[in-house]
């Protein structure tokens, strides 16, 4: 019978393999250098820097500094970033794992911008090509660490075949050139290592590997706290039964205490931080009520098999490493319980998050640094492939190459504007598959609705939809202590002094449509009396999830309006198209909110919504 490890002596493939990548990856990284690599989310990753170092308003109180880099260098079209704390300072939503490790490389940048004379400002070409070089090099040590990790385990030719398939039959493509910024790189390369101190430290525990296991740990945590999960695998390394793994941490209480001490270490700053500007040790900066964990209703489903972003629909070399855990089990690998129990809570844990499909990106990019992990499962199953008769296993090697070639050539569709980032659907992927030229705009009406993130959005093609909703608020029945009897409307509400805001009307996502949108006009009339001048009240439109937690927030302001005519009633109105909401339980909520010192009435606050025709 032969080998399923195959021979792990002889030569040097996977070594020229990693160099290989190395260069490949670094020649079209710097082909594909973008006009600002930190934009957007690193933006926000990166921002902790100039901040501290340059600007020193680590708070963010003096915010103009910041809308004039935005101004410069076009890094955000809003300041999602960070947000207010009830101390008064701002707080970067994101923690300060990638600005530690892009540190030295910020040095260098501010270094060589004051050699060439470049502007100062932690933005500027200089600390631009250090930020990208500083994702590079963690990129490269990622993929040498991962062979080492890989060699552990597999003959010298599995883990070069296992490494170009993670390098080419995968996002990790992409992500690496493209979004390079990104954390899913950083977070790759701190797994390798994580797991590379791991077999180390298993094989003759030391303090050395314990300060550098914990440092690991520590900062894959502060990169992004939900990878807490990495505890797993040092902890089920070897595991055997819960008695066995009691045994060895008492056996290496020492060890023990230096790993819970470096992981402390690394997450000092963080919580200094947290203290300085928002008053509390652990605080929730991530304050964007539209988006969060849900975690009794993950999406695992989509997040395996959508059309929209299914990680195995998109990235369907990943299928071996699932089987690959099968062969772990049956060759009672020492990190198949590491790997499985990983695998499963990382999956739920990313299906949890409300927007499973994780914005613009190619395939499941808060999968891409698992890759680390499955590498190891993925090699055992190219191990167990070479068992196989010939047919079987040239057969599945052709496979392997095909999800190669797809993976690429669907890579570069999405980088022509072939294949949509976010919108995507079965119906639109098979109208495209294969394809290189431009979508046809008959193709495009195959994908989900375009939502913009202005904050006027226009309903163009209002004959395609019909009503299926309709309700009004107009204050004719009931008591309310400022409603109001006229003889131009019957009865309407007033707003002024000690009034701040009007009744609400308020509609659940499942009662405006059964679809994944509505285009809903939403309206109001107002009277502001003869002596008007210009009343700050605004017609508010927002989805509200759990107790006044707002997201997508328009308004329409009175006082910008031109049309207003005092004395008389005017309508206001508002075009909205619903969010992504987080549940269709969700309500949309229309009200009156009122901020100056002059009476006016509202009256009739108005929904109809707009469902596409079938």
């Amino acid at each position: 019978m032969r080998n399923l490890i195959w021979s792990k002596g002889g030569s040097n493939v996977s070594r020229v393999v990693v160099w290989c990548c190395i260069f490949v990856f670094g020649a079209l990284i710097a082909l594909n250098m973008p006009g600002n690599a930190m934009s957007w989310d690193v933006f926000g990753y990166y921002l902790y820097l100039p901040s501290l170092f340059i600007y020193h308003d680590l708070g963010l109180d003096n915010i103009q500094w910041v809308e004039s880099i935005v101004e410069i260098y076009k890094n955000s079209d809003t300041l999602y970033q960070f947000s207010k704390t009830p101390l008064g300072h701002n707080v970067i939503q994101y923690p300060t794992g990638i600005a530690i490790l892009s540190l030295p490389f910020f040095l260098l940048g501010h270094l060589s911008a004051i050699v060439v004379g470049a502007p100062l400002d932690g933005f500027s070409d200089p600390y631009q090509i250090a930020f990208v070089f500083g994702g590079f090099f963690y990129m490269a040590l990622g993929i040498l660490c991962l062979r080492k990790v890989l060699l552990t385990f597999c003959s010298d030719q599995v883990v070069a075949i296992a490494l170009i398939a993670i390098a080419f039959g995968t996002n990790y493509f992409h992500l690496n050139i493209w979004n390079i910024g990104m954390s899913h790189n950083y977070l790759f390369a701190l797994y390798a290592v994580l797991i590379w101190q791991t077999i180390k430290w298993y094989e003759n525990p030391s303090t050395k590997k314990s300060v550098v296991m914990g440092l690991t740990i520590g900062l894959i945590v502060v990169v992004r706290p939900t990878e807490i999960v990495c505890v797993l695998i040092p902890l089920l390394y070897g595991f055997k039964s819960l008695s066995d793994t009691i045994s060895l941490l008492k056996n290496n209480v020492k060890q023990l205490i230096w790993i819970v001490l470096s992981v402390f270490l690394v997450g000092v700053p963080q919580i200094i931080y947290w203290k300085i500007y928002s008053g509390q040790f652990l605080y929730v900066s991530y304050r964007n009520p539209g988006e969060g964990f849900d975690f009794l209703t993950p999406h695992i489903l989509n997040v395996l098999f959508s059309f929209r972003k299914g990680w195995l629909i998109y990235t369907p070399m990943m299928i071996c490493a699932l089987v690959g855990i099968y062969w772990m089990w049956r060759k009672k690998s020492v990190l198949y319980w590491a790997v499985l129990s990983f695998f499963v809570i990382n999956l739920y844990l990313v299906s949890s998050w409300s927007v499973w499909w994780y914005a613009t990106s190619f395939s499941q990019r808060a999968l891409m640094q698992s890759y680390a992990v499955m590498a190891i499962p993925l090699g055992i199953f190219i191990s167990h492939i070479h068992g196989l008769k010939k047919l079987f296993r040239w057969s599945l090697f052709g496979l392997g190459g095909c999800f190669i070639v797809l993976n690429l050539f669907q890579i570069w569709q999405c980088n022509q504007g072939i294949l949509k980032g976010n919108r995507m659907t079965a119906d639109y992927y098979f109208s495209t598959f294969g394809q290189t030229s431009p979508p046809t705009q008959e193709q495009q009406n195959l994908l989900s609705i375009y939502r913009s993130t202005t904050a006027i959005e226009h309903f163009n093609n209002q004959d395609e939809y019909e009503i299926v909703y309709q309700n009004i608020l107009d204050f004719e029945e009931g008591k309310s202590a400022n409603k109001f009897d006229d003889p131009d409307s019957n009865s309407s509400f007033l707003i002024g002094r000690g009034s701040e805001f009007s009744p609400a009307l308020r509609t659940s996502f499942s009662t405006l449509t059964t679809k994944d949108h509505a285009w809903v006009k939403a309206s109001m009339w107002v009277y502001p009396d003869s002596n008007w001048t210009k009343t700050l009240l605004s017609m508010v439109v927002t989805f509200e999830h759990g107790h006044g937690k707002n997201y997508k927030y328009r308004t329409v302001d009175l006082e910008k309006c031109d049309h207003i005519v005092p004395g008389k009633w005017n309508k206001l109105e508002l075009a909205y198209l619903t969010p992504e909401v987080r549940a269709k339980s969700d309500n949309l909520v229309v009200y009156a909110w009122y901020r100056g010192g002059d009476n006016i009435l509202v009256d009739d606050i108005e929904i109809k919504s707009f469902v596409k025709r079938d």
